[in-house]
C-alpha cells in the first residue's frame, strides 16, 4: 500500500478479482512525480542543460542479499 500523506488525496487498494487496468500504475506514477518535484527537477536538467553522470554497478558491487544477487545475474545473464 501505498504511504499517505504526500498526495492531496487517499489512494485505496482494489480488492477485487478483476486484475489491473491498461493503466496498471501509471496514474499513481504521474502523481507522484508531481507531488515530489521530480517534474520540476527534470525540467530545469533539460532546460539548462546540466550534465547527468551515469554510474554502472558490476556484480562486484552487489552487498545486499543472495536473493538481489540472484536477480542481478539473471539481468546480467540475459543481456536486460
Amino acid at each position: 500500500m501505498l504511504a499517505q500523506g504526500l498526495l492531496g488525496f487517499q489512494y485505496e487498494q482494489d480488492r477485487s478479482s478483476g486484475g489491473l487496468t491498461s493503466l496498471a500504475g501509471l496514474p499513481l506514477y504521474l502523481d507522484l512525480t508531481q507531488a515530489s518535484g521530480l517534474r520540476s527537477i527534470i525540467h530545469m536538467i533539460k532546460s539548462q542543460m546540466l550534465p547527468v553522470p551515469l554510474i554502472e554497478f558490476t556484480r562486484a558491487d552487489i552487498v545486499r542479499s543472495g536473493i538481489c544477487g540472484m536477480w542481478v545475474r539473471a539481468f546480467d545473464e540475459a543481456n536486460l
